[in-house]
């Protein structure tokens, strides 16, 4: 009898640290999520704003919110619809920071790493853009910038210097990075950005390319007080146009560089779903520690909101848009990544209109988003910033594309005699 006691004891006291133990190594873990979307191309229309919207919010409530941020990697502003043209891409900036007063109601986006569509302006695109009307590409973009900083989000643009002071960011209330808590973790954010020469900022403010030292640069910065660094980047797994650089895209930019568990890209429309990058053994001037030579990092690239032959589906419908959402363990003991997790997250359907079923929480935030929409507009529909030829915004300028009341049709060509 006394030795079955015991052995009872023995079994009780063996499952109890047990159970510590495992409630010890779930609690010594933290999980940090970073929502991502790129390339979004000023899509703001009735069929893209309210369904990221109610995506995005139901992210929220499975997730925790204060467990969140919401990255967008660039391309905010190009193409789009009248909306876009008409506020200049601030209806865009207004819709990922927030379009109400209350907190709890916005998807307030933290972070945005400009690319090279959100630097269009005056002389930058074909003359049967709407980008003729607009101020130039650095003016537009700093209005843009000041609205976003306005709603409490950061600019990042660590490689665009001015053009008189070489230490001094080009932009006015952009940064090199930013420190964020995300989950009672320190995270870190470097943003890198791709002009194309071509464009009419790149002729008014400094662009380095050599994204390799501004990376590493900015990570001694931020090292010793960030618990993790992402950097953020709109330069493009590889970049064709950077074939003479000494690094011709991301793809390089995160096998040649450390201290950091994953990259989130965009600019070449190709989604990615976490691709594992093997870190090589030296990057131009520096070699890495031998102890990273087997290690890798996530890459992920959204290619949302493109609606063309990229999307997903291959088909150019809209059901292949998805939200990037990028998951990090963080171990609290090591005080440093264990792993990492990149995964797509699909956008529900419009009220179900692709005849899929759609959940009556995301049909409730569709409705909620469009009312919003509606008061936005209203409050906004005669502000000094909007192109005056085309009139005050009504809820109409939601159309799918650049209506045709603004940029009128080109002529058929008649053939010759």
């Amino acid at each position: 009898m006394k030795k079955n006691t015991l052995l009872l004891t023995l079994v009780l006291l063996l499952v109890a640290l047990t159970q510590n133990s495992l409630a010890q190594s779930s609690s010594a873990y933290k999980k940090v999520y970073v929502i991502q979307v790129n390339d979004t191309h000023g899509r703001s229309t009735l069929h893209h704003f309210p369904r990221v919207y109610s995506r995005i919010m139901s992210l929220y409530r499975q997730l925790g919110r204060e467990n969140c941020v919401v990255v967008h990697t660039g391309d905010l502003l190009s193409r789009g619809s009248g909306i876009t043209a008409k506020t200049r891409g601030a209806a865009n900036v207004a819709f990922w920071t927030g379009l109400t007063d209350d907190p709890a109601k916005n998807i307030d986006c933290k972070v945005w790493v400009p690319g090279n569509g959100d630097f269009y302006g005056k002389g930058d695109t074909p003359e049967e853009k709407p980008y003729k009307f607009f101020p130039s590409g650095k003016e537009n973009a700093q209005f843009l910038i000041d609205a976003f900083t306005k709603k409490g989000g950061s600019v990042l643009l660590a490689n665009l210097f001015d053009k008189k002071d070489p230490k001094k960011l080009a932009f006015k209330n952009a940064k090199s990075d930013v420190l964020l808590d995300i989950a009672g973790v320190k995270v870190g954010f470097v943003g890198l950005t791709y002009v194309h020469p071509n464009q009419t900022v790149a002729k008014e403010v400094n662009v380095s390319y050599d994204y390799d030292q501004v990376l590493r640069d900015t990570i001694d910065l931020i090292k010793e007080k960030a618990e993790i660094i992402i950097p953020v980047s709109h330069i493009g797994y590889v970049n064709p146009e950077l074939k003479e650089n000494t690094c011709q895209g991301e793809y390089q930019l995160a096998s040649r560089n450390q201290g950091f568990p994953a990259l989130l890209g965009a600019h070449d429309h190709k989604p990615r779903e976490g691709t594992r990058i093997r870190r090589t053994t030296a990057a131009n001037d520096h070699e890495l520690p031998a102890n990273l030579l087997y290690s890798t990092v996530t890459y992920g690239n959204t290619g949302f909101g493109l609606g063309d032959k990229e999307s997903l589906d291959g088909s150019g419908n809209i059901p292949g848009q998805v939200i990037g959402l990028l998951t990090l363990y963080f171990d609290t003991r090591k005080n440093k990544v264990a792993t990492t997790r990149y995964q797509f997250v699909s956008v529900p359907s419009y009220y179900g209109t692709s005849g899929r079923k759609v959940a009556a929480s995301y049909v409730a935030d569709q409705k909620a988003c469009e009312v919003q929409l509606q008061k936005w507009i209203k409050a906004n529909a005669k502000k000094d910033y909007l192109i005056k030829k085309w009139g005050p915004l009504t809820y109409n300028d939601l159309s799918n594309e650049w209506p045709k009341r603004i940029i009128p049709p080109a002529p058929v060509p008649t053939e010759a005699p």
